[in-house]
């Protein structure tokens, strides 16, 4: 089993408070000095590109017969299945507002509880397409059920006893 997905990093919100702190710094900082505003602005560019990149993390998992692999950004985690307790599967509705309309979007966590004591978590973006979901409400519950994680989630169960 293999599967793409966008994973949201929990340093999303860290590196935008703290972005936004220093962008007031440097913007001091210039105004004081009276710096090249070039500077700053491709500093600021790069800014918006980490805080973007950082919303949707492009990585992947694929399963063989002893482990998963999780990939994210480069970096493989392998999970090992005689290594996994538990497995819990959970989504969460987020709004977020935008200048002109407000994105609603469900994403999909699993969190694996291992031998070691470490609680390893994933999260990704469902695919949902909420114009269908307000002809047939019924219809989510299909999709949540049919989510990357669940699969996943159904494989592991499957292959090796927990």
């Amino acid at each position: 089993m293999r599967e793409k997905f966008c994973y949201r990093s929990e340093l999303a919100d860290t590196v935008r408070i703290c972005g936004i702190i220093a962008i007031f710094l440097i913007m001091t900082i210039f105004a004081v000095t009276d710096g090249n505003l070039f500077i700053f602005f491709l500093i600021f560019a790069v800014y918006i590109a980490v805080c973007c990149l950082l919303e949707r993390v492009p990585s992947r998992f694929e399963t063989d017969e002893n482990s998963v692999i999780f990939v994210t950004c480069g970096i493989k985690e392998v999970i090992k299945y005689e290594d996994i307790l538990t497995i819990k599967t959970s989504r969460q509705y987020r709004e977020l507002p935008t200048r002109y309309n407000t994105i609603k979007r469900y994403e999909e966590i699993i969190e694996f509880s291992c031998k070691d004591g470490e609680k390893r978590t994933y999260s990704c973006i469902m695919d949902i397409d909420f114009e269908k979901l307000a002809e047939n409400p019924e219809n989510l519950t299909e999709q949540f059920e049919n989510g990357k994680f669940v699969r996943l989630k159904n494989y592991i169960l499957g292959t090796s006893p927990l």
